[in-house]
């Protein structure tokens, strides 16, 4: 049997990585529609109202059903979509980063969403209660596919049209 260099592995990791990375994007193009009609994708100015502030947890999807939130008395939580297609947040615990984009807004004023979540901090939660919040918020991150506006705020959604997590612009008066 011949033996195969260690050297080679990192080789064989990347391909399939970089294969993998290829699959994903068509299924995300398929989503937003990039690769159909690019007049079609949200443009960086239609979103001024969305990118680069911070959005505060409102509301959140425990599975069994949706739980309103008042911002700073019960969840520190929140989400920032940057211009640059950059994502930041901040579970209560742990912050994340990753990326997001935007699809061309429907005739029911939604937006398809395809979020990817990366980085992430590693604190410990400061109880049970904590953590499981952190997963739960997390994995409806995982599951929006749709992003809506609700009146001053915003809404993910999943692909059943289920809230998965709600948000307010907490910023300066009249900057909505």
């Amino acid at each position: 049997m011949k033996r195969i260099p260690y050297a080679i592995f990192p080789l064989i990791i990347a391909a399939a990585v970089l294969a993998g990375c290829s699959s994903v994007k068509a299924t995300a193009n398929k989503l937003t529609g990039a690769d159909s009609n690019p007049t079609e994708k949200a443009s960086a100015k239609s979103l001024a109202w969305l990118t680069d502030r911070e959005w505060a947890l409102t509301g959140f999807n425990t599975g069994t059903q949706f739980i309103p939130l008042e911002p700073g008395h019960g969840s520190d939580a929140w989400i920032r979509f940057a211009a640059d297609g950059s994502l930041a947040g901040y579970t209560g615990t742990n912050n994340f980063m990753g990326s997001w984009k935007l699809g061309a807004k429907n005739p029911k004023g939604e937006y398809p969403l395809v979020l990817t979540l990366g980085a992430m901090t590693r604190k410990a939660a400061l109880n049970e209660i904590a953590a499981r919040f952190e997963i739960t918020y997390l994995e409806n991150l995982k599951k929006s596919v749709t992003l809506a506006q609700a009146g001053s705020g915003i809404e993910l959604l999943a692909a059943t049209k289920d809230r998965q997590l709600s948000f307010a612009y907490l910023g300066p008066e009249g900057a909505e």
